[in-house]
């Protein structure tokens, strides 16, 4: 996730993925003898490249304060990570090659309570690595973990970034020669690790870096309005969308550390799971119509389809406003809704299947201008009965749908 918003137009070409037939998963095989066929659903756009380059090879310098007690084992991620499967994976897309380097630095301690604006994070790296540090060479990405009770500000104008209320880490450059600086913040978490949850952000900022350190491989909006535009341009609020946005809730495990799964244009081309590297299992999500219109304090009804690329269990799917995605006083209202649910520890949700239908509804608040418009987020997931996360899995699958008032 970054801050840089300048690039070419797109025009994205959202192709529709035609099956033989409906099909529907039902958690089983559909019988002896049934032919399973994946559900007609939405492509994902491509990413394109703009007038930046990717960092090849890659040297990951890794920068901890001095009382980070994970330092030692961020520093052993940093290792792993540059020789990893994973690296070679998601660069296959983006013509990463091998990384390079990893390196190793100990920066001054940084007290509990501390807010670090994006200066005094420039300031501390350069700092750290002044006096025979790895300085810039044009293909580095310092990765800068802020310590227990550490916050940084979420420029330009969002606010400290209390309890990760905004994101768990960012991503910019680092002076004019094409390098780059990522923060990664700890967030409250209760479903991973501390450790998972640096890993994951920290793969998801490193990759990002690595393809689009200035202005290289998004989505970018230009001049269009939102809703002429591909919805998937809006799914931080900012219409520029990288390739770690795109598969945000997935992971893998590699050795002793997670990471993030990366976006691949030529996965999500095939129709099937959109992110690498592949895990060998189902890839389960929703599609929903990209654009809505509405008017002011109208309700509008938007059919959503479940879809796997294999049998599958059942899962339980979500849908929320996304306040980074919208454009409008009031939050539009949200409801989904299928035929069929379940309870997952002490909360029920709607489920889907391969081929099953649920209905979301939207409703544009009275008043709302014209030119007004929201970004819905609808998440699927597979949890155990006691709401869990499922070994193994990614945590959560994403689709987005708008609605806008004309």
């Amino acid at each position: 996730m970054g801050f840089l918003r300048e690039g070419t137009i797109l025009t994205a070409a959202i192709a529709i993925v035609l099956a033989a037939g409906t099909g529907s998963g039902c958690g089983d095989d559909g019988g002896a003898g049934a032919s399973f066929e994946t559900a007609p659903h939405l492509l994902f756009p491509q990413l394109q490249p703009h007038t930046g380059r990717v960092l090849r090879p890659l040297r990951l310098v890794t920068v901890a304060a001095q009382n980070d007690d994970l330092a030692p084992q961020l520093f052993a991620f940093a290792d792993a990570l540059v020789a990893s499967n994973w690296y070679s994976a998601i660069g296959a897309d983006y013509g990463l090659g091998m990384a390079g380097a990893s390196r190793h630095v100990i920066g001054p301690a940084i007290a509990s309570g501390t807010t670090m604006t994006n200066a005094d994070m420039v300031s501390y790296i350069t700092n750290a690595i002044a006096g025979g540090g790895p300085q810039p060479d044009g293909n580095t990405v310092y990765v800068l973990y802020l310590p227990a009770g550490a916050i940084f500000y979420y420029a330009p104008d969002d606010g400290p970034n209390t309890n990760c209320r905004f994101v768990g880490g960012f991503h910019l450059p680092y002076g004019p020669g094409g390098d780059a600086w990522a923060a990664v913040q700890r967030c409250p978490n209760i479903r991973t690790t501390l450790l998972d949850q640096l890993t994951v952000t920290a793969s998801h900022e490193v990759a990002e870096s690595a393809t689009d350190t200035g202005n290289g491989w998004a989505l970018s909006l230009g001049n269009l309005q939102p809703w002429m535009a591909d919805v998937w341009l809006e799914l931080e609020g900012r219409g520029h969308v990288e390739a770690g946005d795109l598969c945000s809730g997935t992971r893998i495990v590699e050795g002793a550390y997670t990471y993030q799964r990366i976006f691949s244009n030529a996965a999500a081309a095939a129709g099937g799971d959109p992110c690498v590297p592949a895990l060998p299992l189902p890839y389960y999500s929703t599609s929903a119509p990209e654009w809505t219109m509405a008017a002011a304090g109208q309700r509008v009804t938007i059919p959503v389809t479940g879809w796997s690329t294999a049998p599958t269990a059942d899962w339980a799917v979500q849908a929320f406003a996304d306040s980074r995605s919208a454009f409008a006083t009031t939050p539009f209202s949200v409801a989904l809704a299928s035929a069929t649910s379940a309870r997952f520890g002490t909360t029920t949700y709607p489920t889907l299947d391969n081929g099953a239908q649920a209905m979301l509804s939207v409703t544009v608040p009275s008043g709302t201008p014209s030119g007004a418009w929201q970004v819905v987020a609808i998440t699927s997931a597979h949890l155990t009965a006691a709401g869990a996360l499922v070994d193994g899995e990614d945590y959560l699958h994403r689709w987005l749908a708008g609605v806008y008032v004309p």
